[in-house]
C-alpha cells in the first residue's frame, strides 16, 4: 500500500467516527437486533432539531420500512431509545396505528432491547411513552 492510499483510508475511517448521527444509528440497529429485523433493510432519515431541543418525534411507514425521526440536540439516550422502539412498532404492528397490537409490540421492544418493564396501565400512546422513556432511564443507570 502507498502512502497515499493509506492516507484515503485514515481520512474515510475519521468521516465514519465523526459521523453525529452515529449514536442514533446504533440505538435502531440495537433495536433492529432484538426486533429480528435488518437493520440495512430500514431507508431511515434523521435529522436534528434545534428549534425543539429536548423533543424526540418520529414518523414510520409500514409498507416501505421507511422511518424519519427528528431528535432534539438535548435528547438523551432514553428519548431517542423509546422513539425507536416507538417508530419500529409501527413497522412490526402493520397499520395498527395506535392500537392494542401497537401498543404490544411497543412495550415488547423496550423490554427485549433495554429490559425495561412498564408498570401499570398502558393509557394512551402519549403516557404509554413517558412510562418507556422513564423505564429505559431506570435501566441505564443501573
Amino acid at each position: 500500500m502507498n502512502p497515499t492510499q493509506f492516507k484515503r483510508k485514515k481520512l474515510k475511517a475519521e468521516r465514519r467516527s465523526r459521523d453525529p448521527y452515529a449514536p442514533i444509528k446504533d440505538e435502531v440497529k440495537l433495536v433492529c437486533k432484538a426486533a429480528g429485523m435488518r437493520y440495512g433493510d430500514l431507508t431511515l432519515n434523521i435529522r436534528r432539531s434545534k428549534k425543539y431541543p429536548d423533543s424526540c418525534t418520529g414518523h414510520a411507514w409500514w409498507t416501505t420500512w421507511r422511518v424519519a425521526l427528528t431528535i432534539g440536540v438535548k435528547c438523551d439516550r432514553a428519548q431517542i431509545a423509546a422513539i425507536v422502539c416507538h417508530e419500529l412498532a409501527h413497522i412490526l404492528a402493520r397499520g395498527d396505528g395506535h392500537g392494542d397490537k401497537w401498543k404490544g409490540t411497543f412495550v415488547d421492544l423496550a423490554f427485549e432491547t433495554y429490559g425495561a418493564r412498564v408498570k401499570g396501565d398502558l393509557g394512551n400512546q402519549f403516557g404509554l411513552h413517558d412510562q418507556i422513556i422513564e423505564a429505559i432511564r431506570e435501566v441505564l443507570q443501573q
